[in-house]
């Protein structure tokens, strides 16, 4: 199947933030045709300025992408995100948006939440949704399903991308057999203005508009409380999990 006909992912992060490129981007052709394409020649990873036919499959926004050399990539797949990885690497290395400001999209970092699980060793903290790492979703700690458990964030900007579940590259079926986050209410706390808002149940990420809330105005931003409200239920795990949250500014 293909994945897309005729779009265009311009590239926001490379290699989980670690190195910085605004000049790369993934494109999809009706002929089941993927192009890497990094305009400023900065990157001698295998894959870019070069096409390869591919075929994918997949569900619940996370697909498998076998390209014609052989190689395989997983992807989280949206109309308005790509996040790919390569099979076998934790960190992505490609991260981009349709329409998206690069420029102004970032981790929201200093998120606090009202819990977090602890489990055989390992802290599934809200610092997780700093990065799209396999395996390292910030998870509640509450039992039951976390309805009424919260997230607090600071951000001038009143567009978020919010990534579900638990994504593990390695074991994809953990993100139904984990809970997902269905309904939440957004508050600011500096006015008081809340907002219901509903998710999709997909891996890929989903454009958030806080306008309604709060306007950019260029200040240091106002802080967010997000309460969970009502989950996807998990076909064996109550625990709910969020991959990861980003601002991001659309450029139209």
């Amino acid at each position: 199947m293909a994945l897309f006909s005729q779009e265009e992912f311009s590239m926001s992060w490379y290699r989980g933030f670690e190195l910085d490129t605004y000049f790369c981007t993934v494109k999809f052709y009706e002929n089941n045709t993927i192009e890497f394409q990094d305009d400023a020649c900065s990157y001698s990873y295998y894959l870019w300025n070069q096409s390869f036919n591919y075929t994918s499959e997949g569900s619940k926004g996370i697909y498998k992408i076998k390209l014609d050399n052989g190689k395989e990539l997983v992807g989280l797949v949206s109309k308005n995100y790509l996040v790919l990885y390569e099979v076998g690497e934790l960190k992505p290395f490609f991260i981009g948006g349709i329409g998206i400001s690069v420029e102004a999209t970032y981790p929201l970092g200093g998120v606090e939440s009202s819990s977090f699980l602890t489990e055989n060793g390992k802290e599934y903290k809200s610092s997780n949704l700093d990065n799209l790492n396999s395996d390292s979703p910030w998870v509640e700690g509450v039992k039951g399903y976390g309805v009424g458990e919260k997230l607090i964030f600071r951000t001038n900007m009143p567009g978020i991308a919010f990534f579900s579940g638990y994504f593990s590259i390695n074991n994809p079926s953990l993100y139904e057999k984990n809970s997902r986050v269905k309904k939440v209410k957004f508050k600011c706390l500096e006015n008081g203005k809340e907002e219901i808002w509903n998710f999709e149940d997909t891996a890929g990420g989903q454009q958030v508009d806080l306008s309604n809330l709060f306007k950019y105005d260029g200040s240091a931003g106002v802080h967010i409380e997000m309460e969970i409200l009502e989950v996807y239920k998990g076909t064996k795990y109550t625990d709910t999990c969020i991959n990861g949250m980003y601002t991001a500014f659309s450029r139209e």
